[in-house]
């Protein structure tokens, strides 16, 4: 009898995008919540990020 675990397998993120993000986030100092805002919030940041 073979048993098999089943893999939980979360939403696919394009890791080139998260290193940005995570640079951005190092370099300002910003928190979780706040990364996200200032990705919406900020043209800078939504550029770097290359979000379209």
């Amino acid at each position: 009898m073979i048993i098999t675990a089943k893999r939980v397998v979360g939403p696919n993120y394009d890791e080139i995008l998260m290193v940005k993000l995570l640079v951005l986030q190092a370099w300002h100092g910003l928190s979780d919540p706040e990364l996200e805002r200032q990705v919406t919030d900020r043209i800078s940041f939504y550029e770097v990020s290359g979000i379209s």
